[in-house]
This record gives structure tokens, C-alpha cells and sequence, in this order.
């Protein structure tokens, strides 16, 4: 993360994100962000100048946090099968918004907001990007196919986009096992949904 604030700049910008995280945009006042960091709001406002500053520094140190995290989990490992491959960064993504579920719901609600350079949007094109020159990577390695690179990565990002959105909407305990999860689709992906004679 972010290593130009200082302790207490990062505890202010953590409490944000937990005072959007329990009560949203709009009630989220810097009094409730004080109370969180356990400071007064005179240190908020003479480190941030004002809560729509604090409010833009959290976002861009989280967003540039995601944004770190998923250039660590796209690699491509020659070794393995591409079905591996897409299933190895399939696990990694849903486990990573998983751990940071927090930062994914304040992302959502940012997705209401008329603002530009949204999170969700930014890291979604982010991941789509890779996703296409993972593909790209494969049909120029002759592990597949050529097919509409976009399409299938878009395809790939939904299943697991949605897999975290129904898993918060059912709760934490999957309806199916993300392993299952994962192959089922993967096996359909590959193989189509034909009758093989």
C-alpha cells in the first residue's frame, strides 16, 4: 500500500473506509470517521483539509491497492494447462475480494455515485485487460483456439464477478463449492454444452 502517509494518516484512511463500509456514502459524516480512528475531527481536517479530500485519498489508496494486488495474480505459467492457468487466477481473484469484501462494497455503492474513475470500473478493466492477453498468450501459444479474446475474458470475469455478488447475497456459505464452482464452469467453457455422440 500507499507508503507516503504517515501512522496516524493511514489509521484516518482505514477508518473511512470502515465508517463508508457501516453506513454508506451519504450518512457517513467526519465525526463518525473521528470516532472510528479514535482521533478528533481537528486532526482529520488538518491532515485532509476537508471529508471530500479524505473521502478522494481513500478511494484512489485503496483503488491503487486492488490495483497492485491484481498485477500479482496474473502471470503466465507456460508449465501448466491453460485450463489450470484460468482456474489457478480464478481462485486467486475470487479469494482476493473475498478478504477484502469491505473494499468491494464501498467500491459497488461508489458505482451509484456521477464521480469518474470508479473503482469497480477501473479495476474491472484492469482485469479484463489481462484476461485478454492471458488469451491472447494461449491462441499465440497454440494452447487454444482462436477465438474473440474480449468475449471469453468477459465471459470468464462475469462468472467470477458474479460468484462474489451472489455469494454476499446468499451469505458466506456457498450454495456450490468455489472448486466445483470454478471446474463445472471451466468443463462448459472448454468443452460447450453439445452432446457429444
Amino acid at each position: 500500500m500507499n507508503s507516503s502517509y504517515d501512522k496516524t494518516e493511514k489509521r484516518i484512511i482505514e477508518a473511512t473506509l470502515k465508517t463508508l463500509y457501516e453506513n454508506g456514502l451519504a450518512p457517513t459524516t467526519s465525526r463518525k470517521i473521528a470516532e472510528n480512528a479514535g482521533l478528533s475531527e481537528v486532526t482529520i481536517f488538518r491532515r485532509f483539509k476537508s471529508k471530500d479530500n479524505l473521502l478522494r485519498i481513500t478511494k484512489q489508496y485503496y483503488m491503487d491497492y486492488v490495483l497492485e494486488e491484481i498485477n500479482n495474480i496474473f502471470r503466465y505459467d507456460n508449465d501448466k494447462t491453460f485450463r489450470e492457468l484460468l482456474k489457478e487466477m480464478g481462485l486467486e481473484i475470487l479469494n482476493f475480494f473475498k478478504s477484502n469484501l469491505i473494499i468491494i462494497k464501498v467500491a459497488m455503492e461508489d458505482v451509484f455515485s456521477k464521480e469518474d474513475n470508479q473503482i469497480i470500473e477501473i479495476v474491472s478493466e484492469k482485469i479484463l485487460k489481462n484476461l485478454v492477453e492471458i488469451f491472447e498468450n494461449a491462441i499465440k501459444n497454440n494452447k487454444i483456439r482462436e477465438i474473440n479474446t474480449k468475449v471469453a475474458a468477459f465471459n470468464v470475469y462475469s462468472v467470477i464477478f458474479q460468484s462474489i455478488i451472489l455469494g454476499r447475497i446468499y451469505g458466506e456459505e456457498e450454495i456450490i463449492d468455489i472448486d466445483e464452482k470454478l471446474d463445472s464452469f471451466l468443463d462448459i467453457f472448454f468443452r460447450g454444452i453439445d452432446k457429444i455422440n
